[in-house]
């Protein structure tokens, strides 16, 4: 298996036809095999073994993701323990490292002589069975990595070991094609030879009254432990990679380097079978009963229902995971993904970039939510560009006067109107409107703009963007400036805090959203003292938080020059209505127009501050009572507040996911997080608050409340300093 250097594109899904895909441009992008991957028992994370020497630890329902790099080999064998405590892999030819879901390394497992091909906890997390080419079995203590047993019995390479449901007992099978099971004591109990060529995985069944082997003969043999039977299934053409029980013990799942998965009912009768890759198929696994996974050397993963339909494929790399879906739809962890993708028609010369129906497919949490049976459907992009193509959109520039700039932009319709308007400097969004608000000229489809601006020192990129009705939207060619003058001694902080925590109706009252922004008020202005000049507060709470008041908050600070930084703090409650995010006011009475920002007045507040360092935290809690839960889109309006503003947004959870404020701690768990994070030692930074933030929320719910929360992060635009410690 040799990993690709792919130095063009690597071909996916199919979001225009049947004859269309999605494709990854690669810039040196290693794509390798998947090796093996794991499922944690609470279904929730997935460790892939990587052939690039990585194991990647990957979270089904969120963005967060980890990887344990720094091993010497490819990974072809992990497992998770059966409590979700700990994680194991082969990270050198002959030793596998154990860590804490977290990433905390514990111990290594040493005394291999040749590569580990197969790793297994007990059922009750306390052994771990090896299984390497140098012959061998052996037992450790999952405590403390301690070699309690070594079983030489085969003559060569063991491929798969594991345990009974009981632990009372464990399986070895080897390339020499016996199936071997012992009690713990290492003493043989049962011994098979059903396969004239090497075994490549087994399993018992969940009862442990039964055990499957898959071989290289391409045979299934499913022996009875009680009734002494024997079922031999005639089940691929090449190589079966890997064998697996359904949870009831009903059905049987293969995968082989044939490239098919298969679904078998326990009475041999196939339920469907799936040429799903594009090389051998490694690995597959039952995935919440009604779902499979399966992993490749093509160096992809997919999604399969249990009907045998591909749902989508997921690319696990060093910056997290790339998900994308057979309805077109797709989702990465960190933005850094996000330029890897475009849509590409068959029997075209066109490359569609994908910040051109980032609006449309762009889905967070994609995965969960196709598990869920809420993925949308918004139909192929290909009939979305017959219908509604994009704005044509070009930019034109004029030097005034020092390091003022004028920027002309041009935008005609191409069919499908004109929606929305913007203009980035340095790819941070300096004006924004609706098409209302422009003027067409005279007989014509296309509008112009003019806009006044001023550089900064170095760079200056302009690009302007506009959008159709149905969202696809149209970028312009892009302008640079260069400028240069002598820098100020000193920059300064604009802070805008909104703390509402007293409502009109008093159901919606929160305990800590005022003293959140309070607190954040003081720590950074403590913290930050020795990097700005100085920090200027403009902050309303409680009562006097209306629409009306939020907005004078806004407009009336003109101090703020383009090199300065800014923090906006929203705290309170936060829903979404028809797929625009609100913040509610004081006097929220249900009235969304009068009582509540929506996100696309945020975009426009936050826009209309013409800086290039900014930061959005919104923790908008649902205070434990059934008034309102965070709905479908939360992240998807959030995540258009971030792509559009080109600025790093963090909120406190995802979608369908509430945020908890604490009495233990005094805070939500955004703000309690954030707060921690401006602690940290050295200087922080706010690109360190994606992995401090991702870690840290999650941990305080589960930790104080027993809950489940996941923050959404969007990090764009330039990291600046917060603190220095």
């Amino acid at each position: 298996m040799n990993l690709k250097k792919i130095s063009l594109v690597i071909l996916f899904c199919l979001p225009f036809s049947l004859a269309s895909k999605m494709i990854v441009k690669s810039f040196n992008v290693e794509i390798p095999a998947v090796l093996d991957f794991a499922i944690s028992p609470n279904e929730k994370w997935v460790l892939t073994g990587m052939e690039n020497n990585q194991a990647v630890l990957w979270n089904m329902e969120s963005n967060r993701f980890k990887v344990f790099p720094n091993n010497s080999t490819s990974i072809n064998a992990l497992a998770f323990s059966n409590d979700g405590k700990y994680v194991a892999f082969q990270s050198d030819e002959n030793m596998a490292k154990v860590f804490t879901l977290d990433g905390k390394f514990l111990f290594d497992l040493k005394g291999h002589k040749e590569t580990i091909r197969s790793l297994e906890f007990s059922p009750k997390s306390d052994l771990i069975l090896s299984g390497s080419e140098d012959n061998t079995v052996r037992l450790w203590s999952a405590t403390n990595g301690k070699l309690l047993k070594t079983i030489k019995s085969h003559i060569d390479p063991v491929n798969s070991v594991g345990f009974s449901p009981n632990s009372d007992s464990f399986f070895s099978a080897s390339e020499d094609g016996y199936l071997r099971i012992w009690n713990l004591d290492g003493k043989l109990i049962y011994e098979f030879k059903d396969h004239e060529s090497p075994i490549m995985d087994a399993q018992f069944s969940p009862d442990g009254k039964k055990i499957l082997t898959g071989g290289d003969d391409g045979k299934m043999v499913l022996n009875d432990l009680v009734k002494k039977t024997k079922k031999v299934f005639d089940a691929h053409s090449n190589s079966v990679r890997s064998v697996e029980f359904s949870k009831d013990g009903n059905k049987i799942l293969s995968s082989s380097e044939d490239r098919f998965v298969k679904l078998w009912k326990i009475s041999g009768e196939l339920i469907f079978s799936n040429n799903a890759h594009e090389a051998n198929i490694n690995q597959a696994k039952f995935l919440k009963n009604n779902f499979i996974l399966t992993g490749s050397d093509d160096g992809t993963l997919k999604l399969i229902s249990e009907k045998g339909k591909i749902l989508a494929t997921i690319l696990v790399t060093e910056h997290g995971k790339i998900v994308y879906s057979e309805k077109g739809n797709f989702d990465y962890d960190t933005e850094k993904l996000e330029e890897l993708l475009f849509y590409h028609p068959d029997e075209t010369e066109l490359d569609i970039d994908s910040k051109v129906f980032y609006q449309v497919y762009f889905t967070p949490n994609l995965f969960k939510n196709i598990l869920n049976g809420s993925e949308k459907d918004f139909g192929r992009l290909e009939k979305l560009f017959q219908s509604s193509p994009p704005p044509e959109v070009s930019v034109k520039k004029k030097i005034l006067n020092g390091k003022k700039i004028e920027i002309e932009v041009s935008v005609c319709d191409s069919g499908g109107g004109i929606e929305e308007i913007f203009l980035y400097q340095n790819k941070i969004l300096l004006e924004y409107e609706k098409s209302k608000a422009v003027r067409f000229t005279t007989n014509s489809k296309c509008a112009i703009k003019i806009y006044q601006t001023s550089l900064i020192n170095g760079v200056n990129s302009f690009q302007a963007a506009s959008t159709s009705s149905k969202g696809l939207m149209g970028y312009s060619n892009q302008l640079t400036e260069n400028y240069s003058e002598e820098l100020q001694a000193k920059q300064n902080l604009h802070l805008f805090i909104i703390g509402i925590d007293k409502f009109k109706n008093k159901e919606l009252n929160l305990e800590f959203a005022s003293t959140d922004g309070k607190k954040i008020r003081d720590k950074l202005t403590q913290k930050s003292k020795s990097i700005y000049e100085n920090v200027f507060v403009n902050e309303i709470y409680n009562e006097e938080a209306t629409k009306e008041n939020v907005f004078k908050l806004f407009k009336k600070n003109k101090k703020i020059s383009s090199n300065d930084s800014v923090i906006f703090f929203f705290s309170g409650h936060g829903t979404v209505k028809e797929k625009n995010y609100y913040f509610l006011m004081s006097d929220f009475d249900s009235n969304f127009s009068k009582t509540a920002i929506s996100s696309e007045e945020i975009t426009d507040l936050i826009s209309e501050i013409d800086v290039f360092h900014k930061l959005v935290l919104f923790d908008t809690c649902e205070s434990g009572g059934a008034w309102i839960n965070q709905v479908d889109s939360t992240d998807f309006s959030l995540g258009l507040i971030s792509k559009k503003t080109g600025v790093s947004v963090f909120a406190s959870s995802m979608e369908k996911e509430f945020s908890y404020e604490s009495k233990k701690i005094g805070s939500g768990l955004l703000a309690k997080s954030f707060l921690d994070a401006l602690d940290e030692k050295g200087d922080v930074y706010t690109a360190n608050l994606v992995p401090i933030l991702s870690k840290k929320i999650p941990e305080l719910a589960n930790l104080i409340l027993k809950k489940d929360q996941n923050p959404s992060i969007f990090f764009r635009g330039k990291s600046f300093k917060l603190a220095e410690n």
